[in-house]
C-alpha cells in the first residue's frame, strides 16, 4: 500500500514590498504561509504539536534559509545534495536530488538526528524525538533565478516514519504517482494559514504568475 503524506508546509520567498511590510531583512528567506497536518482539526490545529514545530520562532513563524551543504552534510551523500535547509538555528534536512524538469526541482530528505538528539538531552522528554524517522519530499521552483538556484517557492511534504523509504517514495513522485494526492493536499492547505503576514494576497499553486 502506497504511503501518503501526513503534513504539507508551503513556503515562499516574498517580494521586496512584502518583505518590507513584514520587517524581513534577509535577501533570501523562505516563510511558511500555509500548512496541512492531517492529524489535526481545523481551528485548533496550530496549537498542537506538528512535525516541524521545533523550527518555530517565538512568534510561531517558521522560516528557512537555503544554505550550501559543505559544512553540515554527511559525506556519505556529498554527491547528491547541494543544499540544506536551516530553521531556528537547526538543520532541517539536506536536499538529495536526482531529477528536475523545466519548471520544478524535486528532492528528498529526512530530519537531522544530531539536532534532534541534542534537543532530547536538554529535557527528560522532548516530543520532537518522535519525528526523527520521518521523511521529506521537497518540490520547489526558482522563478527567474535559476542560475543561483535559490527557491522562490517550496513545498515540504512530510511522510511519517518513512526515513528508510523516502528515496523510494521520491522515485514514485518523479514518476507522477503522487500527483493526484499532492494536488489534493495543496488545495486543502490553502484553508490553513500557518502565520498571517502583512499584505498576504498570495497564491501557493504552481500555475500562479508570481512563481
Amino acid at each position: 500500500m502506497k504511503k501518503e503524506p501526513n503534513a504539507l508546509y508551503l513556503f515562499k520567498d516574498f517580494n521586496v514590498e512584502k518583505k518590507k511590510a513584514n520587517s524581513i531583512r534577509a535577501k533570501h528567506r523562505l516563510d511558511c504561509e500555509y500548512y496541512l497536518h492531517k492529524s489535526d482539526t481545523s481551528s485548533i490545529s496550530k496549537k498542537s504539536v506538528h512535525p516541524l514545530y521545533i523550527y518555530e520562532n517565538n512568534k510561531r513563524q517558521i522560516f528557512l534559509y537555503q544554505n550550501p551543504t559543505t559544512k553540515v552534510l554527511n559525506k556519505r551523500y556529498s554527491n547528491s545534495a547541494e543544499y540544506c535547509l536551516i530553521g531556528n538555528g537547526m538543520n532541517l534536512s539536506s536536499l538529495y536530488t536526482e531529477y528536475e524538469d523545466e519548471s520544478k526541482q524535486y528532492a528528498y530528505g529526512f530530519p537531522n538526528k544530531k539536532d534532534m538528539n541534542a534537543l532530547l538531552r536538554e529535557s527528560e522528554y522532548n516530543p520532537s524525538y518522535n519525528y526523527t524517522n520521518d521523511g521529506y519530499i521537497f518540490i520547489g521552483t526558482y522563478g527567474d533565478d535559476k542560475l543561483n538556484r535559490q527557491f522562490k517557492y517550496l513545498e515540504v511534504f512530510v511522510f511519517t516514519q518513512a526515513r528508510d523509504e523516502i528515496q523510494n517514495i521520491y522515485n514514485l513522485v518523479i514518476d507522477g504517482e503522487y500527483e493526484e494526492s499532492f494536488n489534493e493536499c495543496r488545495q486543502k492547505a490553502q484553508l490553513y494559514p500557518f502565520y498571517t503576514y502583512n499584505n498576504t494576497k498570495t497564491s501557493t499553486l504552481f500555475n500562479d504568475e508570481e512563481i
